[in-house]
């Protein structure tokens, strides 16, 4: 199930998974589902080849988002081992996201030696 009805639930599922994996900020999962999301229903669609490419669409996504037991599930979820930041307030949100800029630049060598 690679169709989220409306933004919150895309907003879960990003809250629940792709905060937590390892491919958060260059995920092609996700990228797909921002891509194809509402491509994949060719119900307005007149072109037969338009509908195929749509139900193609549908397909892939349902395969890499996958709907089981209740809940949608990425298949390349990999869960990060980094540590939880619980942000509460815009400041919290404002200074989570400097440190990112800061650190996002540096090497693995460079990180180490912090």
């Amino acid at each position: 199930m690679g169709y989220f009805s409306n933004g919150s639930e895309g907003i879960d599922f990003e809250v629940h998974y792709c905060s937590k994996c390892i491919h958060e900020r260059d995920c092609p999962v996700w990228e797909l589902h921002l891509d194809w999301d509402y491509l994949q229903f060719p119900e307005h669609l007149k072109d037969e080849v338009k509908k195929a490419v749509a139900a193609t669409k549908r397909e892939a996504l349902n395969k890499l988002i996958m709907y089981n037991n209740g809940q949608n599930r990425c298949v390349l979820f990999h869960k990060t081992t980094k540590p939880e930041i619980k942000i509460k307030t815009v400041e919290d949100e404002q200074k989570w996201e400097l440190i990112k800029q800061k650190f996002s630049s540096l090497t693995l060598e460079q990180l180490e030696k912090l």
